[in-house]
């Protein structure tokens, strides 16, 4: 999941803000992400879920803005 926000960051515009740049998507409906999001039995309960939470928790990714049926939305 790291790995995969890093890669977003990373193909953000130049000319964005940091803030900007650091405001992903992380699209659950297609790759490995789309396949981890798949795991668990409700929306709220998967692992990616789990997995974003944590990552929260411990102050790598600042917040979880929203997620739905596009993938969640991070400001990392």
């Amino acid at each position: 999941v790291v790995q995969e926000v890093n890669k977003l960051i990373q193909r953000a515009a130049e000319d964005e803000s940091t803030k900007g740049k650091r405001y992903v998507l992380l699209n659950t409906n297609r790759g490995k992400i789309g396949l981890y999001h798949q795991i668990g039995c409700r929306e709220e309960s998967s692992w990616l879920h789990k997995i974003i939470d944590a990552l929260v928790a411990k102050q790598h990714f600042f917040k979880l803005v929203k997620d739905n049926g596009h993938g969640f939305f991070i400001q990392a």
